[in-house]
């Protein structure tokens, strides 16, 4: 067996590594040689590795974490929907319903045409079971891509 030597300058040793072991199971180890790997990275070539420290978090059942790194992959995310949907999931499974919708209020606040805030703003009062409060902002969604299956099949739901 060839041992592989620790390059301490070198990033993708730490990728590597922390891939390795997030595949082991090993998920605290993992982030451990993600965060060691950052400070090597520009701010717009670090969006796959925080992810996959938020994935790692959201392992472990540690929320609001997760929530933290997705945030931080959130602007450079060329398709933010899959974001999104994390965001709002590990939010909801920390218990911060109020704190999900201020975050999306605050997406919408700054891009009034972001259906896909719209629709996860709705999908957090239809998960909450306030079902005539998701309908505002489905149809608004609805209003701005009226093409998205997912906001049309929990609308109709509602209904």
């Amino acid at each position: 067996m060839q041992h592989v030597e620790r390059d301490e300058e070198e990033p993708d040793y730490f990728l590597t590594l922390g891939s390795c072991l997030a595949a082991l199971g090993k998920s605290e180890e993992a982030i451990d040689n993600y965060l060691t790997a950052l400070p090597y990275f520009d701010e717009d070539e670090k969006f796959d590795l925080y992810n996959a420290i938020a994935f790692e978090y959201n392992g472990l059942r540690e929320f609001d974490l997760a929530v933290e790194f997705y945030k931080k992959a959130l602007p450079f995310a060329d398709e933010p929907d899959t974001l999104y949907h994390e965001i709002r999931c590990n939010f909801l499974s920390a218990g911060r319903k109020d704190d999900a919708l201020a975050f999306f209020q605050g997406l919408v606040d700054e891009n009034p045409l972001n259906s896909k805030a719209w629709s996860n703003i709705g999908d957090i009062y239809r998960m909450m079971g306030q079902y005539e409060e998701s309908i505002d902002p489905y149809e608004y969604a609805l209003s701005i891509d009226p093409e998205d299956l997912w906001t049309n099949m929990h609308l109709a739901d509602i209904y």
